[in-house]
């Protein structure tokens, strides 16, 4: 069972990011999701294709499948998640480190929509 945390802020032009400072080391997935994304006991962030998601306990990168992405993370990490609508793109930060585009050609519901 997962518990989920989602924004009150939507976006959908220019670039936006966020930080996570790491004070477990338990998996964890970060990311972005669209209003569309059911969060529940079983599935949350990167777990359907209105979310992406990086677990860097796993060392993967998450949109319904699963891909190798990243680096591993510690407790005590910072992690940076960025995503760029006007470039369809969302890329991880490690201490501030781009780990790299992570997803290119995101989804989108449409104007006047946005991830959150």
């Amino acid at each position: 069972m997962f518990s989920s945390a989602r924004s009150n802020a939507c976006v959908w032009k220019g670039k936006w990011m966020y930080e996570v400072l790491l004070e477990t080391s338990g998996v964890q997935q970060l990311g972005w999701a669209t209003l569309s994304c059911p969060f529940t006991d079983h599935k949350g962030v990167g777990d359907v294709d209105d979310s992406y998601a990086f677990d860097g306990k796993r060392v993967r990168k998450w949109n319904k499948d699963v891909e190798p992405y990243g680096q591993p993370w510690v407790v005590g990490d910072v992690i940076g998640c960025c995503i760029i609508p006007d470039d369809d793109e969302i890329l991880f930060y490690r201490h501030g480190v781009s780990l790299g585009v992570a997803f290119h050609g995101i989804r989108k519901m449409g104007p006047g929509s946005g991830a959150l």
